[in-house]
């Protein structure tokens, strides 16, 4: 499966970054992981600074609960 890594900033809209923003990110909120250059969560929230990490299929079933980054996530992925 295919990690993908989102950020989101002050209610601004999702946005997919890399794997290394996306460690910079949880740093910032102060999540630090236990390997160095491996992420140290799933999906983390800190005041106005938000991640997720997603695996596979981006579907209604598994993100319906948040419609916003559903929209913003489907749109972003790349069709063969």
């Amino acid at each position: 499966m295919t990690e993908r890594y989102w950020l989101q900033t002050s209610g601004l809209p999702w946005q997919e970054c890399t794997m290394q923003q996306f460690i910079s990110a949880e740093k910032t909120a102060g999540f630090w992981p236990k390997v160095p250059g491996e992420v140290a969560t799933g999906g983390f929230g800190s005041g106005a600074l938000r991640g997720r990490v997603t695996y596979g299929e981006i579907t209604e079933t598994n993100y319906g609960h948040d419609p916003e980054f559903l929209k913003v996530a489907q749109a972003s992925q790349i069709t063969a």
